[in-house]
């Protein structure tokens, strides 16, 4: 016995037995219940027994019979059923003529996490295809004042827009939808807007004020094995938007299946087959007689020869021994 607060109180400080103890007392104990169920379906959990010893105690053991047993069940691993990553973005159109339909797709893959272990695979489609409209009006920003004329600062194809503008975004948004622009320009000081119906042909270097001419080429397929990779983890509006950030790029690769980002320096015309890629030509001799020189020929990453088109304006180069455009073979450079 010992004394507490409410009184003496009786203690058995005697231990459990042995689950082995088979004789004495504990001999009198009834039968092992049945094992419980696990507290777990996988993954490790634990279940009981049980048995009425009554008042046998072991009295002569100095020990008390054991009522209650433990052990540990189900310890094999769960089953991991898949679950699907973060659809890509989407590749080029298809179509790259003005005005006309394609398709462009996106993919996503069952790894997030993939099945393992006996779980489920994911349900539904890894590819999504949507209708788009070629002729999409894609973007150089350069930063400076847009000239129709080199040397010139009037501008008879520019044309105020009306309307609030508080970002470049809102200016370039609304250029965008005019079928007929050829540029845009943004004054950050007075917030101004103006498309450009007629062709730039030159940037003024202007603080304060940004030049974006739609002369980017969309393509399906990879350009060129010649590129700077970008580090990160990229959407495609993000490469494009990194690339543009280059000085030297010429081009942009996005890869649509490792989210990679990369540039080339010397002018595409041409892609491949690869719908895992996305490339853009920017064109920059269009307005920049510089552009495009001390490059070498290069190959894209397979023989694909059929010329695409875009919604950018084409250029095309003619000799004294042949005065009918031809295509640039795949591959090959353009100023």
């Amino acid at each position: 016995t010992r004394r507490s607060q409410f009184g003496w109180v009786a203690v058995n400080f005697k231990t459990i037995c042995s689950e082995a103890k088979s004789s004495g007392s504990c001999a009198g104990c009834s039968s092992w219940s049945p094992w419980g169920k696990c507290t777990s379906d996988c993954g490790g959990g634990n279940q009981t027994r049980t048995r009425n010893c009554g008042n046998t105690h072991g009295e002569e053991d100095g020990c008390q019979c054991k009522e209650i047993d433990m052990e540990d069940c189900n310890t094999y691993s769960c089953p991991v059923n898949g679950q699907w990553g973060n659809w890509s973005s989407f590749s080029a159109c298809s179509a790259t003529d003005p005005h006309t339909c394609g398709t462009k797709i996106r993919t996503r893959a069952c790894t997030n996490p993939a099945p393992s272990k006996g779980g489920k695979t994911c349900e539904g489609r890894d590819v999504e295809t949507v209708g788009c409209s070629g002729g999409k009006k894609i973007p150089l920003k350069v930063a400076g004042h847009c000239q129709e004329t080199k040397g010139n600062d009037t501008n008879p194809g520019q044309e105020a827009l009306p309307g609030c503008f508080p970002q470049p975004e809102d200016c370039l948004e609304a250029c965008q939808e005019n079928t007929d622009a050829t540029g845009c320009e943004y004054n950050t000081v007075n917030k101004g807007c103006y498309i450009h119906t007629a062709h730039i042909t030159a940037v003024k270097d202007n603080k304060g004020t940004i030049c974006w001419l739609f002369i980017v080429n969309e393509l399906s397929g990879s350009c060129t094995n010649n590129t700077s990779p970008i580090a990160g983890n990229f959407t495609s509006e993000a490469c494009l938007k990194s690339c543009q950030e280059k000085d030297d790029a010429k081009g942009c690769q996005y890869n649509i299946g490792k989210n990679e980002c990369s540039y080339f320096t010397c002018p595409m015309s041409e892609a491949d087959s690869n719908e895992k890629v996305t490339c853009w030509t920017f064109n920059k001799g269009l307005f920049d007689a510089d552009q495009g020189t001390n490059c070498t020929t290069m190959r894209t990453s397979s023989a694909r020869n059929t010329p695409r088109t875009s919604s950018a304006r084409t250029v095309t180069r003619t000799s004294s021994a042949r005065t009918t455009p031809r295509p640039s073979p795949v591959g090959t450079t353009i100023n």
